[in-house]
């Protein structure tokens, strides 16, 4: 996953965005968004979100106890990760893109049950 392309390996389509972002989400793979640093603006709000996004798909194993799944439902029925994602990154709302990668963020900081 770390050297794989971020819309491949999480299965969505990222809007293209400002024709002047340094960002280019369509070549961004997901090592890159790791290290994305966010920003202002809509690209800014996207990199976060990735960012947060390919934390949570590495965590998004059935054999942990994570409340996501990639592509199907997650505990107690939740939606996919995948169609969160998209969306989300469909709404083109800064506002909810951060509300997500919040979401995301603190589930994947909540502590992990092989520790």
């Amino acid at each position: 996953l770390p050297g794989s392309d971020v819309e491949d390996a999480l299965r969505i389509d990222v809007p293209s965005g400002s024709s002047t972002s340094a960002v280019n989400f369509e070549t961004m793979t997901s090592l890159q968004a790791l290290n994305g640093k966010g920003g202002s603006g809509l690209n800014g709000a996207t990199q976060i979100l990735l960012r947060a996004a390919v934390a949570s798909y590495l965590n998004a194993d059935a054999a942990l106890d994570f409340p996501l799944r990639r592509f199907t439902s997650g505990i107690d029925g939740q939606p996919s990760m995948q169609s969160e994602l998209q969306r989300v990154l469909d709404s083109g709302d800064r506002d909810q893109i951060l509300e997500y990668a919040s979401y995301l963020d603190g589930i994947n900081n909540a502590g992990c049950p092989l520790s």
